[in-house]
C-alpha cells in the first residue's frame, strides 16, 4: 500500500521507511527521504521498508509465544475445573439410595451431609482464587491497551476518578460495546456511592454477557452489601 509523508512540509514524499526508536515522541513513525536525511530522528532507529520482515521476525516469536501460553493456561484451568467436577460427581450428587449397593450407602449419606461444607470449602477456596486471577487479567488488559484508553485506566487506578470518567465517555462514544470501559465506570460509581448506577450497568453488561466474570462478581458483591445494611 502507498503511504505518504504526514508532515505538511513534505507533501506528497512517499515513505520509505520507519522509526523504530522505543522512546521516539515525534509526530510520526512513518518517514519519508526528507525525513530520514533530516534532524528529527537524528540518532534513532531507523528501518527501511525492505527491512520491515527482519524487524517482525523476533516479535512474531514473541506474539506466538504469548497467545500459545494464554491457550496453555486457558487449557489447564478448564482442566483444573473438570477434576473439581469429577470428584463432586463421584461422591457427592445426590442420588436415590435404592440405586446403589449396601456397602455404598454409608459413603453416600456421609458425603450427602457435608455438603454444606463441601460448598463453603469450595467458595472460601476457589472464588478467591479466581476473583484474584480475574483482577490481575483486567489490570493487565488495562496496561496492555494504549493512548486515551490507557488514560482511562490509569486515572482510574489513581482514584482520580473526576479526570477519569470524562475520558471513559469519549472512549465508549468512539467504542460503545467496550466491556471493560463500562466496568471501569461501574467501579468508579462504586466507590463514590453511586451503587444504584453501579448496579445498573453490571446488569447491562450481563444482560448480553451472561457469562461476564467481572460484572457478575461486583453485582453480587452490591447485591450482598445491601443484603447485610
Amino acid at each position: 500500500m502507498e503511504r505518504f509523508c504526514l508532515n505538511p512540509e513534505h507533501q506528497n514524499k512517499q515513505i520509505i521507511g520507519y522509526c523504530v526508536q522505543e522512546l521516539c515522541r515525534k509526530q510520526t513513525r512513518a518517514l519519508c527521504m526528507k525525513c530520514m536525511t533530516g534532524q528529527a530522528h537524528s540518532g534513532h532507529k531507523i528501518i527501511e521498508q525492505t527491512e520491515e520482515e527482519d524487524f517482525f521476525r523476533e516479535p512474531n516469536l514473541i506474539y506466538t509465544d504469548l497467545i500459545a501460553k494464554l491457550n496453555l493456561i486457558k487449557r489447564q484451568f478448564t482442566q483444573g475445573i473438570s477434576f473439581l467436577e469429577r470428584i463432586l460427581e463421584k461422591h457427592y450428587r445426590p442420588i436415590p439410595l435404592n440405586n446403589i449397593g449396601n456397602q455404598e450407602v454409608d459413603n453416600k449419606i456421609n458425603c450427602i451431609l457435608k455438603l454444606d461444607k463441601v460448598q463453603k470449602l469450595v467458595n472460601d477456596r476457589i472464588d478467591n482464587i479466581f476473583e484474584h486471577t480475574l483482577k490481575s487479567i483486567k489490570l493487565t488488559y488495562q496496561d496492555l491497551t494504549i493512548g486515551t484508553e490507557f488514560q482511562c485506566y490509569e486515572q482510574t487506578q489513581k482514584q482520580n476518578y473526576k479526570e477519569a470518567l470524562p475520558l471513559i465517555e469519549q472512549c465508549l462514544l468512539l467504542d460503545s460495546k467496550n466491556t471493560i470501559l463500562k466496568l471501569a465506570k461501574a467501579e468508579i460509581y462504586s466507590n463514590t456511592n453511586k451503587v444504584l448506577e453501579a448496579r445498573q450497568i453490571y446488569e447491562q453488561i450481563l444482560q448480553t454477557e451472561d457469562a461476564n466474570p467481572w460484572a457478575f462478581l461486583e453485582f453480587h458483591k452490591l447485591l450482598n452489601q445491601q443484603e447485610r445494611r
